[in-house]
């Protein structure tokens, strides 16, 4: 998480998959904001914390129109955007 936050700390962009070891915080409730050929497109305020330094971030979900070949039907990674989620 440490990356993450100097990332972020450089004012700089990134994108993660979600993982179990990325431990993060519901803000709010994961809304609907779009569709795409692949499925419809979700996102979810969020925040990760490590010690005293806190990162909100957008959570954002790809729900599926058919599921991949290993079963997936969604597919989730949290992009850092600074100001609120969309």
């Amino acid at each position: 998480m440490a990356f993450l936050m100097g990332i972020a700390g450089r004012q700089a962009a990134f994108i993660v998959r979600e993982h179990q070891n990325l431990p993060w915080q519901a803000l709010g409730a994961l809304e609907r904001v779009g569709q795409l050929e692949a499925g419809d497109v979700w996102e979810q305020a969020i925040k990760i914390q490590q010690g005293e330094d806190t990162l909100t971030l957008r959570r954002t979900v790809l729900r599926l129109a058919r599921p991949t070949r290993y079963g997936d039907d969604e597919i989730t990674y949290p992009p850092f955007r600074p100001g609120p989620p969309l």
